[in-house]
C-alpha cells in the first residue's frame, strides 16, 4: 500500500454507513475572507462564532469568567439565530497532562456556558474543540489499548461540559497529509463526541488548510482529493462545520471551494 493511501477496508465501512441515506444533514459556513459573498444558496447557513475577544476587553485577565455585562452583549447580537458555538481555548482542560488547573478550567467552560443557557435558552450553544479533547496520536491507537482508555478518561472529565451543550463541535483539523490516518483518527473522534453528546447533535469542524502546528504545511491548502475524502467522512456526523480565517480575499475558483459546492449539490443541500 503507498504511504499515506487509504486502505480499501475504510472505504468500505465508510460506504456502508453512506448507504444509508443521510437524514438532516446541515452545514455551516464560519468563514472569514475579505469579500466573501453569502453562501446560503450554496447550501453553508451562517453560524454565530463567539470568539474570547468578544467576551473579554483588550488587556483583562482572562483567567476568571467572563463578566455578566459582556455575556449580554454577546447574547443580543447572537439571538436571532438558533446556533451559536463559543471559542474558548485559554483555559487548561485535558485533566492527564494538568490535573489541578485542568479541574478549574472545566469549572470555567461549566460556568461560561451556564452563563449563555440562562440568558438564551432559546438558542443552541456548544463549544468548539472542547468535548472531545483533539487528541491525534491517541485517537489513533487500538481502542482497548491504554492510550485509548487515557484519552476516553479525559473525556469523561468534560461530561459536565457535554451535558451542558445543547450540540458538540469536535475539531477534525489537519496535521499530516497521510490520509489514511486523518480518517481513522476522524472517525475516532466522531465515535467519542457521539459517546459524549449521547442524542445531542455532533457537527464536525474542518478547514481547507493544514493546521499551524506543522511548520513545514502551516496554512497551506489540503490537495482536492484529501478535502473532498474529509467532506465526505463529515457525513458520519450530522452536519460539518467550516471553517478558515485569512486575510486573502475569497476567490471563488479555488479548488477546496469547487470541491465543497460539488459536495453541498450532491448533498442536495444547495438552492
Amino acid at each position: 500500500m503507498r504511504k499515506g493511501s487509504v486502505p480499501a477496508a475504510t472505504f468500505l465501512f465508510i460506504g456502508l454507513i453512506f448507504a444509508v441515506p443521510t437524514v438532516a444533514f446541515e452545514a455551516f459556513d464560519a468563514l472569514a475572507f475579505p469579500g466573501k459573498p453569502d453562501l446560503s444558496t450554496y447550501g453553508l447557513a451562517r453560524l454565530e462564532t463567539v470568539y474570547a475577544g468578544d467576551l473579554w476587553d483588550l488587556g483583562e485577565s482572562r483567567d476568571t469568567t467572563p463578566r455578566y455585562e459582556k455575556v449580554v452583549a454577546v447574547v443580543n447580537r447572537v439571538r436571532p439565530s438558533t446556533l451559536a458555538w463559543i471559542n474558548i481555548e485559554h483555559w487548561p482542560y485535558v485533566v492527564s497532562k494538568t490535573p489541578t488547573l485542568a479541574a478549574e478550567g472545566i469549572q470555567k467552560y461549566n460556568s461560561t456556558i451556564n452563563a449563555f443557557n440562562y440568558l438564551a435558552p432559546d438558542v443552541a450553544w456548544g463549544y468548539y474543540c472542547i468535548v472531545p479533547v483533539r487528541d491525534y496520536w491517541r485517537a489513533l491507537q487500538p481502542v482497548e489499548s491504554a492510550l485509548y482508555k487515557s484519552w476516553q478518561r479525559d473525556n469523561d472529565y468534560l461530561s459536565g461540559v457535554a451535558s451542558r451543550s445543547r450540540i458538540l463541535f469536535p475539531s477534525l483539523y489537519t496535521f499530516y497529509p497521510d490520509k489514511a490516518g486523518w480518517v481513522r483518527y476522524a472517525l475516532a473522534n466522531i465515535a467519542e463526541a457521539r459517546r459524549m453528546a449521547g442524542t445531542k447533535p455532533v457537527y464536525v469542524v474542518l478547514r481547507p488548510t493544514y493546521h499551524e502546528s506543522n511548520l513545514a504545511l502551516a496554512n497551506s491548502y489540503i490537495d482536492r482529493e484529501f478535502w473532498r475524502l474529509q467532506l465526505e467522512v463529515a457525513r458520519v456526523a450530522d452536519g460539518v462545520v467550516i471553517w478558515q480565517s485569512s486575510a486573502t480575499p475569497w476567490n471563488e475558483s479555488a479548488a477546496w471551494w469547487v470541491e465543497t459546492k460539488l459536495f453541498l449539490k450532491s448533498m442536495g443541500l444547495a438552492r
